[in-house]
Order: C-alpha cells, then structure tokens, then sequence
C-alpha cells in the first residue's frame, strides 16, 4: 500500500471524499439547478494509468464524478477535459520550485 508519492503523504479515503463524492454532489445541484450541460476537468487517461497505486483515491474520485456527470446529464451533453497536469502554486510550494526550473 502507498502512504506516499514523491514524499508527499496521502489519504485515500480523504482524496476519494474531495475529488469523488465532493464533486457528485456538485453535479446534482447542478443539474437541479437546471443545467443542461456539464463540463468536468478530471485527468488525462496516461496520467491515471502513471498514478494507480500511489494515489488511488484521486484517480476512483474523479472517475466517480466522470461517470455521474455521465449519468445524469448524458455522454452528448458531458464533457470531461483531461489535462496532464494543473499546477497549484501554494498547495505543494516545494514542488512549484522543481517545476519552475524545467519549465
């Protein structure tokens, strides 16, 4: 089991709450508020397959959220935008200071 990627430590269950169950309850009321289209910016398919195992619940939670998105609002009037990466600046300082010296 992972308890950490690249020295970061990580709780499932906490990640699986904010980027699955969080967002499925965003996209309820939004489609109770009346929306007819849903946009949802999750991950890239390469990034999800890089990150199985050390991060599982971000990867379940967004998946979750996909397919409610899915689900309520149909697969014509969803889309899911899959970047690579979004970064954060002041979540992981340390890392911003590694990605800016290569980018």
């Amino acid at each position: 089991e992972w308890s950490s990627f690249f020295g970061l430590a990580f709780d499932d269950d906490r990640l699986y709450r904010s980027n699955g169950l969080l967002n499925k309850h965003a996209i309820q009321m939004a489609k109770d508020a009346g929306a007819q289209r849903f946009a949802f910016i999750s991950l890239s398919y390469e990034v999800a397959k890089f990150l199985e195992g050390p991060i599982e619940g971000y990867i379940d939670g967004k998946r979750l959220a996909e397919s409610t998105a899915c689900e309520l609002f149909g697969t014509e009037n969803t889309i899911v935008v899959g970047p690579s990466f979004i970064y954060g600046g002041k979540r992981f300082p340390t890392f911003g200071k590694v990605y800016r010296a290569f980018v």
